[in-house]
């Protein structure tokens, strides 16, 4: 099920920009990032670089242009036919096994999409709907770290696209 895309080194390069400007932003204005975010730095721009290029590479997978934005933070990274998309993106962990939640914060309504970089080539894991997993307090954790709980969820739960919307 997942699907593989891959990035051209130029929109590799422009999904940089946008990364780094999100960051810059956050300096700029010093806005902390939250849920005890500990990271230097130097690892806020590699995430928010990583991030960025799973946001292009989903707007791929969906045939639409990358919708550039700037510290939009819980708000949808992608709106397509009126669809709000959450897009979740993390690197390869060293098990194998992606690490999948949903904050608290979300609503029923959103539409979650799941993404490891593998720069260039990024892996849409797949989707799905909020609601399927938020308030259910058995899925709660914190990974044993120093973080407000969030709903954990596995890979065989999530869906390709044309089986929610």
């Amino acid at each position: 099920m997942p699907e593989i895309i891959r990035l051209t080194p130029y929109e590799i390069s422009i999904a940089a920009q946008v990364g780094c400007m999100r960051v810059t932003e956050s300096l700029r204005t010093d806005q902390k990032w939250g849920h005890n975010y500990s990271g230097s730095v130097y690892k806020q721009f590699a995430d928010s670089i990583s991030g960025a290029c799973a946001e292009f590479a989903v707007a791929q997978y969906l045939k639409i242009l990358p919708q550039i934005h700037c510290n939009n933070f819980d708000r949808a990274d992608i709106i397509v036919n009126g669809t709000q998309i959450q897009v979740k993106s993390q690197t390869p962990k060293p098990n194998g096994k992606p690490l999948l939640y949903i904050r608290q914060n979300a609503h029923d309504g959103e539409l979650f999409c799941f993404v490891v970089d593998k720069s260039p080539e990024f892996e849409i894991l797949g989707f799905i709907m909020a609601k399927d997993i938020i308030n259910d307090d058995t899925r709660l954790t914190n990974f044993g770290k120093p973080r407000p709980p969030v709903y954990q969820l596995q890979v065989n739960e999530l869906k390709e696209l044309k089986d929610i919307v």
